[in-house]
């Protein structure tokens, strides 16, 4: 493992992207009135707004025009508090398995919650990425990713649950002379809003950042990658590296052997 590597293994949860679903918008109440401003919240039966001169101004929600209340509603998501947790266990293997070849299950479990009451009525998207490091180069492997759906109002428990699982192994070759195969590096959750923008983020790798974070989401499971979310090819590890090269000549042409 590079040094760099092991300084990212104790960096703590990075957030990308901060909820962003505030925006200045016209809002009508039921006698025909309007006004522009920021939705900030909603609490014991009244809204509340930043109004453009950033002065906070209050409406009662019943005087609301169904329109506006309406888009709070349907369009306005919850504020959200994401708790991620990880399980390994080694695979079950034949009597007949190498024991230098070391197979594990990671279960990756998020959990999104409201961080208080909610009036949100519709569908968010949830996506989990897990992430293998490889221990024969610096590159990354996307080990597994898929997207969930995130209901409200909940019809019983409040939060939603997600789970997923990929493989992390670690084989000898070249008669364990070359360690080869990728072990899990961190994970990745990603909140879309009801028009599909990203409201919020949370991982553990912290050489992710927002240049490369479309790139990352785009990437297909199984395939390699550096920090900078740039496809990779297989990692081949250097074998014959330092040794030196043989030339055996044969007829009809010749081949190089180590």
């Amino acid at each position: 493992m590079s040094l760099k590597k092991q300084i990212l293994a104790g960096v703590a949860v990075v957030l990308l992207h901060g909820a962003a679903f505030a925006e200045i918008r016209v809002w009508h109440d039921k006698d025909g009135n309007y006004f522009e401003g920021e939705f900030v919240r909603e609490q014991l039966g009244k809204v509340y707004f930043k109004d453009t001169s950033r002065q906070t101004r209050s409406i009662e929600v019943t005087n609301l025009a169904p329109q506006s209340l309406g888009y709070i509603r349907t369009m306005i998501p919850p504020e959200l508090e994401i708790d991620f947790s990880k399980n390994e266990k080694n695979k079950e293997r034949n009597e007949n398995a190498s024991p230098q070849d070391q197979i594990v299950v990671v279960t990756g479990t998020v959990k999104i919650s409201p961080a208080g009451r909610t009036s949100f009525e519709g569908i968010l998207r949830g996506e989990l990425y897990l992430v293998g490091a490889e221990v024969a180069t610096d590159d990354y492997m996307m080990m597994a990713k898929e997207s969930f759906p995130i209901r409200f109002p909940a019809e019983r428990n409040p939060s939603v649950e997600f789970t997923m699982s990929a493989i992390a192994r670690v084989y000898e070759e070249y008669n364990g002379s070359q360690t080869r195969g990728r072990n899990y590096e961190g994970y990745v959750v990603v909140i879309l809003g009801p028009n599909g923008d990203v409201i919020k983020t949370e991982t553990n790798l912290s050489w992710l950042d927002d240049e490369e974070f479309e790139a990352f989401r785009k990437l297909p499971v199984r395939s390699f990658f550096d920090e900078d979310c740039r496809k990779r090819s297989v990692p081949r590890p250097n074998y014959y590296e330092g040794r030196p090269l043989v030339q055996i000549f044969i007829p009809g042409g010749m081949i190089y052997a180590i």
